[in-house]
């Protein structure tokens, strides 16, 4: 397995000081056709 290199883009520094890690989702839909409302499956 390759090594993990960690930089300075996988945290967050808020105004107030606060520091949190950052969370990768992947390729997230956040515009398009049928984004908006329920899912088709609300199981």
């Amino acid at each position: 397995m390759a090594p993990q290199i960690r930089n300075a883009s996988d945290t967050f520094e808020f105004d107030d000081g606060a520091t949190v890690n950052r969370l990768g989702f992947g390729a997230m839909r956040l515009t398009g056709a049928d984004i908006v409302g329920a899912p088709d499956d609300e199981a």
